[in-house]
């Protein structure tokens, strides 16, 4: 069973670092944001198993990022907050949130509701396995038996490179994978930091997928790290 991946989203430092020390220890994936509106781009964009939300965030607060969040996402969502009357409660929970925790928080307790939550996800609504050689997210679907890429109805034309890159990122969407491990797949050698021809295939893939490429949403640019296609933005 893969490690389940949390995301918190917490501008309390010292709070994150807890949570963040504490599930690790315990087999869970973990990362932190420290705004709202990040925090909720970074949401859609990995699609993370839960989302631990503090209600007091800069940008966006708690209740805005779920508001926001809710209708695009179907993983778990945990509220922490210093708000601990009943209609705050009933206000995070009536606005998406699976469960609604007071500060100050007892990490045994973050992890056991945690764990709770993410079994009965995991009952309530089993992930249909997807065909090794075929991956769809909303409109956007990809079969590597055929080599077609479509976007609705539409198929999108595209070089043998750009279909083994374009794979090679949507096999691990949610993740960031590195140019020099595209680079290994697409030409067996390392990269050697120089070669941008991995840049310019994105770069191809990016119009050919109708992406923004002064701020591209489907096929992300992660600064020192690789690139990352999103599993959301293609409705």
């Amino acid at each position: 069973m893969p490690a389940p991946r949390v995301l918190i989203i917490e501008d309390t430092p010292a709070l994150a670092l807890m949570l963040e020390q504490y599930l690790d220890k315990h087999d869970f994936q973990v990362t932190v944001e420290s705004d709202g509106a990040r925090g909720l781009e970074r949401a859609l964009a990995e699609n993370p198993d839960a989302v631990i939300l503090d209600n007091n965030l800069p940008s966006m607060d708690g209740f805005e990022v779920c508001i926001a969040l809710r209708p695009k996402y179907r993983g778990v969502i945990m509220m922490l907050s210093a708000r601990d009357e009943d209609r705050d409660r009933i206000a995070g929970l009536e606005l998406g949130a699976d469960d609604y925790l007071a500060k100050p928080v007892n990490l045994g307790l973050v992890m056991a509701h945690l764990k709770a939550l993410l079994r009965r996800a995991g009952s309530a609504a089993p992930a249909e396995p997807q065909p090794a050689d075929e991956l769809h997210y909303g409109r956007f679907r990809i079969s590597r038996a055929t080599r077609v890429v479509r976007l609705g109805e539409e198929i999108i034309p595209l070089s043998d490179t750009e279909f083994d890159l374009l794979w090679l990122l949507a096999e691990k969407a949610g993740s960031i994978v590195s140019r020099d491990e595209l680079f290994r797949n697409l030409r067996g050698i390392p990269h050697d930091g120089l070669d941008r021809s991995v840049d310019m295939t994105v770069s191809r893939l990016r119009r050919s997928l109708g992406d923004d490429a002064a701020k591209p949403t489907r096929i992300k640019s992660v600064r020192g790290k690789g690139y990352l296609f999103s599993k959301a933005d293609w409705d």
